[in-house]
């Protein structure tokens, strides 16, 4: 058996995680026959079989999968690598990926982050709006601020504040609908997201809400708001990004709406680089006064 290449694994890893080969290719930048390949290379290599090819993609095979382990460990401590290589780095220059929902990037963080970029030239910012949770473990994002606090022992996490919510409604639905939203949400119609697994705001309109009508469903705060504004329905948004849009007008509510905590995670092996650094304390400072701007 030749000893395995690294670089071989590293795309077997790419298929075991999107599940095809065009898919896998699609995330490491390069064609879907250089990753076909590579995989043929890492299993004469180790001269064993690690894939079953099937019509609905990639499987692994039983030695496979005891394989996977081991090419999981060799990710982790080539990645332990590169972070103490980029922990040497000193001055602001280079890329901070942060990662976070749309909403987030567009309403706050693009704000709080403005003022470091103008001061640094050589930094580059990258705002990446998803959803997903990316992985910090394996420099999918250096930082990520999400709703919710962080399980892993490798993760450094610090609280940006609390985020307050409020129901918006157009000037046109207030009219028909009324400036009040009652106990139940009786004469309200009102526009959710279409997976609200987490979402705080779901408890509270099973509890209080729950004679309003849904009137339509989409997958983020951002379309959400432009259907509010539309006059579709009424939708529960971020104070910060509510009150700031034109169209929009925040109704009373009778029972209060809860808030949540905002969190910052980044690996700790990155939280000593001087960017990483830089950037942690820029939304370390005007992220809290940002929300707390909307707390009146």
């Amino acid at each position: 058996m030749a000893m395995p290449d690294w670089e071989d694994m590293r795309y077997a890893l790419a298929v075991v995680r999107e599940g095809t080969l065009s898919a896998a290719a699609k995330t490491l930048g390069v064609t879907q026959p250089t990753v076909g390949r590579r995989i043929t290379s890492c299993e004469q290599r180790l001269g064993a079989r690690l894939f079953e090819r099937t019509p609905a993609g990639f499987a692994l095979t039983q030695i496979g999968r005891r394989i996977l382990r081991h090419i999981e460990q060799m990710e982790t401590e080539a990645l332990s690598i590169e972070r103490s290589a980029t922990g040497t780095d000193d001055g602001l220059r280079g890329i901070v990926r942060i990662t976070a929902s749309e909403w987030l990037c567009v309403r706050l963080l693009g704000v709080a982050v403005a003022p470091l970029m103008d001061r640094n030239a050589g930094l580059l910012v990258e705002l990446i709006a998803d959803a997903r949770h990316l992985n910090l473990v394996r420099r999918e994002a250096d930082l990520t601020v999400r709703p919710s606090a962080f399980e892993q022992q490798t993760m450094f996490q610090r609280p940006l504040g609390r985020i307050e919510l409020g129901w918006y409604a157009s000037s046109s639905y207030v009219a028909r609908a009324g400036e009040t939203f009652t106990r139940h949400g009786d004469g309200h119609s009102i526009i959710s997201l279409v997976d609200d697994i987490g979402d705080i705001v779901r408890p509270w309109v099973e509890a209080h809400a729950s004679r309003a009508r849904v009137v339509a469903r989409t997958n983020g705060r951002e379309q959400m708001a432009t259907l509010a504004a539309a006059g579709v329905g009424a939708a529960c948004l971020p104070r910060i990004m509510g009150d700031a849009m034109p169209g929009l007008r925040r109704l009373e509510v009778v029972v209060p709406l809860p808030s949540r905590k905002l969190w910052l995670g980044v690996h700790r092996d990155m939280r000593a680089v001087p960017r990483v650094r830089a950037t942690i304390d820029a939304l370390a400072t005007a992220v809290p006064r940002l929300l707390e701007s909307r707390r009146v």
